[in-house]
Order: C-alpha cells, then sequence, then structure tokens
C-alpha cells in the first residue's frame, strides 16, 4: 500500500504541479512491524547488523532488483537480501516490509504485510525475500 506522502508526490508527478517531489531514482527496502498501527523499522541496537537493502537504481543494473511494470504492478526478479545478522535478533518479528528514498531517514514510499512474519533469526544468518514473493501495485 502507497503511504499518503507517496501518493500525493505521484498526483504532484502526473498533474504537473511539481516534477522533483521525490528522488525516486535510489529506492531502499526497510523491514520491521507494526505498533498501534505505526511502522516500527528494525535497527541495529535490535537487530545487529540490520541495514536497509538497495533494491533500485537506474543507472546500476545490479541493482534493479524487481521487473519492469505490467498492468500496474512489478514483482521482484531476484531474490532481496539483506545484511548478515551479527548476533541473534532476540525477540524480533518481522511483519512488515516497506520501501524508502534513502539508505537512512528518507521517505516512507509502501507499507505492506508480508505473508508469513519472521522471527528465530539467529547470528549469522541472511534474511531474504525470494524472487517472485514481494509484489507491489496500485490499489
Amino acid at each position: 500500500m502507497f503511504t499518503v506522502d507517496a501518493k500525493n508526490a505521484i498526483l504532484k508527478e502526473l498533474t504537473g504541479v511539481s516534477g522533483t517531489a521525490f528522488d525516486f531514482n535510489k529506492i531502499w527496502m526497510g523491514l520491521g512491524s507494526l505498533s498501534g498501527g505505526e511502522f516500527v523499522e528494525l535497527t541495529d541496537a535490535v537487530a545487529s547488523g540490520y541495514l536497509r537493502k538497495q533494491v533500485g537504481d537506474p543507472s546500476v543494473p545490479a541493482l534493479q532488483l524487481f521487473n519492469a511494470p505490467s498492468a500496474g504492478s512489478v514483482v521482484n526478479a531476484y531474490d532481496i537480501q539483506f545484511a548478515r545478522s551479527l548476533a541473534a535478533w532476540t525477540g524480533v518479528e518481522i511483519t512488515h516490509a516497506a520501501l524508502f528514498t534513502a539508505s537512512t531517514g528518507g521517505t516512507q514510499l509502501t507499507l505492506d504485510a508480508l505473508t508469513s512474519s519472521i522471527s528465530g533469526i539467529g547470528a549469522d544468518v541472511i534474511v531474504v525475500i525470494p524472487a517472485g514473493s514481494c509484489t507491489i501495485s496500485f490499489n
């Protein structure tokens, strides 16, 4: 689901109100869960070694992890592999993924529930969202 900020930016682009609402060139995926209805992204303090994963950059083909859009949606063509955990992520349950405009901070563009939660992540584990399992579409 696109956030209100992303929807407004897309509408500004489509209507010519603003041609530079966001820099959509480089996109990162973050993982987390909901708390009180709000997305809470993992942090390195809670999940040692956690970093957002860059999933798109038109100038670097190796960072283009999604197929070209078709019928208003895109699907990841490649595995999305996050950084290796440096220690066990005790008590962490990942239930949601979000796209952002920066590796830290930036604007959150989307928020979607995973089809199944991820937990029990030990040390030296790489969290992977398999190819073909992440679809982004307009609702």
